[in-house]
């Protein structure tokens, strides 16, 4: 793997108990590309993202970012090496404003003037946010609050941005302003980008190469052009629901 690469995963397994969530995945994202890593329910897609933000350990294998040893690092110093992840379900800090939940994005950061510079740039491209500065994140909708997630990561200025299923549950209208932040973020900003996501078309669409896991393993690694075309996807799910139900 090349000294480009803003993320390169090796050999990574990890385990709960004696089971294998995550079998062998050896993965690379270029400075400035996005890939997408798609699969069925319970392939091993978030404990990836998870292990390889500092939240579980794995029990072989390399994470390196920005050509740096991530492997066992903590969250905090992952995100200060450049990766940002934002989790599955948003996570949220109810109880205060939609400013303070930005500016805690920031909290590894000391140039104040810039942090002021970013949450003034976030509000003026989501105009949304803006209006509702004041008020409790919990009074947010899902897609006001998925925008914030991405917002408040966005505000570590991360060289690589992982997005765990932003599309859950959101309404069709949202998951285009979800889909448009993404590629504000990857264009306007530079920042590497992983999406995992259920939403495959909308992930295909964002996203140059994609990566297929089914059961812990890479099946699939192939241009998005590719698979948006073909029936490949769809017969790598079938397949696994099949295996699932043996």
């Amino acid at each position: 793997m090349s000294g480009s690469h803003a993320l390169e995963v090796e050999q990574l397994r990890v385990h709960y108990g004696g089971i294998a969530a995550v079998n062998g995945v050896s993965l690379y994202v270029e400075l400035g590309e996005m890939i997408a890593i798609l699969g069925p329910n319970g392939a091993g897609k978030t404990t990836l993202l998870r292990t390889i933000s500092g939240a579980l350990q794995p029990s072989q294998g390399k994470v390196r970012v920005n050509g740096r040893d991530a492997t066992k690092k903590r969250p905090d110093q992952i995100l200060r090496m450049g990766c940002a992840h934002v989790l599955e379900g948003r996570h949220m800090f109810g109880g205060l404003s939609v400013e303070d939940n930005l500016r805690l994005g920031a909290t590894i950061r000391d140039d104040r003037a810039g942090v002021e510079e970013d949450v003034e740039r976030l509000f003026d491209h989501f105009p949304i946010l803006r209006e509702k500065r004041e008020q409790h994140a919990m009074f947010l909708s899902g897609g006001q609050q998925q925008l914030l997630a991405i917002c408040r990561a966005l505000m570590a200025r991360p060289d690589i941005l992982m997005l765990d299923e932003p599309s859950l549950g959101l309404a069709p209208v949202m998951i285009e302003h979800v889909a448009n932040a993404i590629s504000w973020a990857h264009e306007e900003l530079g920042a590497a980008v992983v999406i995992v996501e259920q939403h495959t078309a909308m992930a295909l669409a964002l996203a140059t190469r994609a990566y297929v896991i089914v059961r812990g393993a890479i099946v699939l690694d192939a241009p998005s052009e590719e698979l948006r075309e073909g029936d490949r996807l769809q017969q790598i799910y079938l397949g696994a629901g099949a295996a699932a139900m043996a």
